[in-house]
């Protein structure tokens, strides 16, 4: 008879289904590893982020924008062109001959715009023939903004700050820009320029030292639109406090509009006096000439000489009118004397 181990009794078999599980539920179940004392765990995140190119073939397709930023550019060029050119030919040329309701075509007006645009500078070269120290003393007043074009660096959100010479310079700027703003406003209302844009004088013997008064304001007109544009520009870019750049913009816009419509009123008279016009003679005077300087709704505006003096007159639009010549109205007022062929 062997004395060994007593069996246990087999389980049923749910007890053996039982038993089965727990085993495998035990392997699944992972404890902690407990951690010495002191030492602290380190735990690294890692963030995984698309890489962002900055290239050219990264961006959108920007041509679009582009091309209607260009069309609304030109747009605002034509238009400003055809509103030079219509005020021009009504506060100076129309004006100056003293018959203010002389019409313009549309397209006349951007064409008499252009004309305007390219007649400045040679009126700026007459201007200084006329007046050298006026004329120096504008393009100083000119010069001052373009240089600070070429030196101001405006502020940049979080960059560094400005040095302190640069401030000063800038506020410096400021105010002179302010100064600019007030002696432009001073000579598009002083007298000294009312005495140069006087309406067309009666006696011939006036009217050359008349049209050389007229190109005179004119380049020097055509200086202060110049500056005061520089002027808002430079505004733009000064490091000021926001209420003096304000108050400096404002300043400078003003004066900015008040030059153009003054170089508006000058060089569409220079223009409208040097485009050249028809000499006419009609068949109730054959032994006049006339020069045709516009027209109105329903009536023609014309010129002539008469014992050494200019009339200037409306008359009724003739059926048929005889073209002897082309002059422009500085030539037949200078010309008047001598018969023309």
């Amino acid at each position: 008879m062997m004395i060994g181990t007593p069996r246990r009794p087999a389980p049923a078999d749910g007890a053996t289904a039982l038993t089965s599980e727990l085993e495998q539920m035990s392997k699944l179940v992972r404890y902690p590893t407990p951690r010495p004392v002191g030492q602290t765990r380190t735990r690294v995140v890692v963030v995984r982020q698309p890489i962002r190119s900055v290239g050219t073939s990264a961006q959108g397709d920007r041509l679009p924008v582009r091309l209607a930023l260009g069309v609304i550019v030109s747009f605002a060029i034509l238009a400003g062109v055809w509103l030079l050119g219509a005020l021009g030919h009504h506060l100076g040329y129309a004006s100056a001959l003293r018959v203010p309701e002389l019409s313009l075509e549309p397209f006349s007006a951007l064409a008499n715009g252009a004309r305007m645009l390219v007649t400045a500078p040679v009126t700026v070269i007459q201007a200084g023939m006329t007046y050298s120290l006026w004329l120096i003393l504008a393009f100083v007043a000119m010069i001052l903004p373009a240089a600070g074009l070429a030196a101001a660096k405006p502020l940049v959100p979080g960059g560094p700050r400005q040095p302190q010479l640069g401030v000063v310079f800038s506020h410096i700027g400021a105010i002179a820009a302010c100064i600019s703003a007030l002696l432009v406003v001073w000579w598009s209302a002083s007298p000294a320029r009312r005495a140069m844009i006087e309406p067309l004088p009666l006696q011939i013997d006036l009217a050359p030292n008349w049209l050389q008064q007229w190109r005179a304001a004119s380049g020097f007109d055509t200086i202060a639109v110049i500056a005061t544009a520089l002027w808002v520009v430079l505004m733009f870019r000064l490091a000021i406090p926001t209420w003096l750049k304000a108050l400096a913009t404002t300043a400078s816009l003003a004066a900015a509009v008040i030059a153009f419509a003054c170089f508006a009123t000058t060089a569409g008279c220079v223009t409208g006096m040097q485009t050249g016009r028809s000499v006419s003679v009609f068949q109730d005077q054959p032994n006049t000439t006339h020069l045709l300087l516009g027209s109105t709704r329903q009536q023609i505006a014309t010129a002539k000489i008469e014992a050494g003096n200019v009339i200037v007159q409306l008359r009724n639009r003739p059926s048929q009118i005889d073209v002897t010549a082309s002059l422009s109205m500085d030539e037949f007022l200078i010309d008047a004397q001598s018969p023309i062929q």
